[in-house]
């Protein structure tokens, strides 16, 4: 049997949650958010969809086939470009750390368009047609990127270890709303590929 005292204090804790439930959207306005970590992740798999088998050279006429991959982890719709870039050796990386971008030309860039935690993927097929030594140097005329043709005129120096080599890349850029203008996201993958000259 309930005595008076139940009575009251159950009569107490209904009254309080009805009144927490009435009031949660304007206490909800007030309380302070907590930041979750917003970020992109880009990432490279190699030919057989996983991450191994990379080429570690490339041949003329030879056809590469890489898998491009973004998610978005930024709570919230995001466009993106991507730019596909080639350096060589004495040519600086992207610097995500400070926030630079590589000041090369890229030799193409796609556009992608993500919800929060969307995933965007695509099959790169590469091939360079000619790839040609000139003493010291290699001359890579024009590179396929799927059914594209995109001239290059990239000329290749500096020797590591292994001989001549190529820096494949691929830069991520974010829009900032505020500003209507691509940013810099400080991502990037790179493929390091020892250049094989045609014969």
């Amino acid at each position: 049997m309930f005595n008076g005292k139940d009575i009251e204090a159950g009569f107490f804790i209904v009254t309080l949650l009805g009144s927490l439930i009435f009031a949660w959207p304007v206490i909800e306005t007030y309380m302070p958010s907590i930041p979750g970590d917003k970020y992109t992740e880009l990432f490279l798999l190699g030919p057989t969809h996983e991450a191994e088998n990379y080429p570690n050279e490339i041949h003329a006429g030879e056809q590469y086939r890489l898998y491009l991959n973004v998610v978005n982890h930024r709570a919230a719709l995001s466009y993106y470009k991507l730019q596909i870039k080639i350096r060589s050796i004495i040519e600086p990386p992207p610097n995500p750390i400070e926030g630079i971008e590589s000041n090369l030309a890229a030799i193409t860039e796609l556009p992608i368009i993500l919800s929060p935690e969307g995933k965007w993927e695509e099959a790169i097929t590469l091939t360079f047609p000619e790839i040609r030594q000139v003493n010291d140097t290699i001359l890579i005329p024009n590179a396929n990127i799927g059914s594209n043709i995109f001239y290059l005129n990239k000329t290749l120096s500096g020797e590591n270890e292994t001989g001549i080599g190529l820096g494949l890349f691929f830069e991520l850029w974010l829009l900032d709303e505020a500003t209507s203008e691509f940013h810099f996201d400080n991502r990037f993958v790179e493929l390091w590929l020892n250049v094989i000259p045609t014969k």
